[in-house]
């Protein structure tokens, strides 16, 4: 999206990526209410774009209670994980629900809503590697009918956001709620809408692109999306208590979303999110999804290297940019990498420090205005410090 819109009582904002909100981090992290903008361009880079040595991972997490201390009041609560080499170090804190009152704790799961993207993008570049899909494949070859303008735009249109498609999530939530059923019927009726850009030639974060990736991972494997993440990103990472969720009602030991009066509104039906964010994990789990992908181990190195590899900026920022699923950021301690994630009620910030070692990953329960500059301020102490 091309900036975080004004909250209303639908679910505008949801699984928006919030632009404007989060390009604004700091190598202090300072306690305030906006942190600094950063600097810098991520077009292009590959590596990380400082060589100085970790601090001890026990310094880091000095720093992220201090900013804890200070802002942890302002959301009903959260938990953030710090992983540097073989170290790791996770927080909790706040409550994780209401009423009754439940602490959050180190395993407690949220909806981690665009970070998904990045594990769909995994998978689509496997399938990219066994022969199966092909970056220049068009949507009219791989989902004929799906798009009116699917004959130019390519999968790696979808998968960096040049496919100028409409986000209806952000410009029509009404057509596509949470509780959308994204069959083909569906996706075809609110993807009926002529390009808001040309294709391959804008980066405009859309969801609707992720849909048809979803699609596409089915037609390719014959199984459903989250029969194909399970077998190739979780359980060959080992991510125990990681699921492609449709009912958040059924999914244990989850963390409740509020609004800033303390209502509850997390959602029961979650068809919709699907493959743009529909994914239920914990912090230490997308930390070790980080470590799998990064490492090479889920798909090659070189592959690792074009999703980082920028295909534009988003709204002409000089410091976010996009590659292969994956955000590219340039904050003033150097270039990280990973997602932000937004669900009403929840917040995600996913992001590894290439030249420290060091992968934070931080959820918030909270739908407010300060919520998510409170998750970035806490977080991108642990990712810079």
């Amino acid at each position: 999206m091309s900036g975080r819109r004004a909250r209303t009582s639908t679910a505008i904002a949801a699984l928006a990526l919030t632009v404007s909100t989060f390009a604004a981090c700091t190598d202090h992290g300072g306690a305030g209410g906006a942190a600094e903008t950063p600097t810098g361009s991520p077009s292009g880079s590959r590596s990380p774009s400082s060589s100085s040595s970790p601090e001890p991972i026990s310094d880091v997490m000095t720093q992220v209670r201090g900013v804890l201390d200070q802002r942890a009041h302002e959301v009903t609560g959260g938990v953030i994980a710090v992983v540097q080499g073989d170290d790791h170090e996770t927080l909790a804190y706040g409550s994780a629900r209401l009423h009754p009152r439940r602490p959050m704790t180190d395993d407690t799961r949220f909806p981690i809503a665009s970070v998904t993207k990045m594990m769909v993008a995994t998978v689509v570049l496997q399938l990219v590697q066994e022969g199966k899909v092909r970056l220049d494949d068009t949507v009219d070859e791989l989902l004929p009918g799906m798009l009116p303008f699917g004959a130019k735009v390519t999968v790696e249109d979808l998968l960096d956001h040049r496919s100028g498609i409409l986000d209806v999530f952000n410009e029509d939530p009404k057509a596509y709620p949470l509780d959308a059923d994204p069959t083909d019927a569906k996706l075809r009726q609110v993807l009926d809408h002529p390009p808001v850009d040309e294709p391959g030639t804008v980066s405009r974060y859309t969801n609707a692109g992720y849909w048809l990736l979803g699609k596409i991972i089915e037609r390719a494997t014959g199984h459903p999306l989250a029969a194909e993440l399970r077998q190739r990103i979780f359980v060959p990472a080992g991510m125990t208590s990681t699921a492609l969720a449709t009912d958040l009602d059924e999914e244990r030991n989850l963390a409740h979303g509020y609004d800033e009066n303390g209502k509850d509104i997390t959602a029961g039906d979650f068809s919709g999110p699907w493959a743009a964010g529909g994914v239920v994990s914990t912090v230490g789990d997308v930390a070790t999804f980080f470590d799998q992908l990064f490492s090479g181990r889920l798909v090659p190195a070189d592959v690792v290297g074009d999703m980082t590899t920028s295909r534009g900026l988003f709204d002409g920022s000089p410091n976010l940019g996009y590659g292969l699923g994956v955000t590219l950021l340039d904050a003033a301690c150097g270039h990280v990498l990973g997602h932000f994630g937004d669900l009403p009620g929840f917040h995600t910030i996913a992001f590894r420090n290439p030249a420290k070692d060091r992968t934070v990953v931080e959820f918030v329960n909270t739908e407010s205005d300060s919520a998510p500059v409170t998750g970035q301020n806490i977080a991108f102490r642990g990712i810079c410090y």
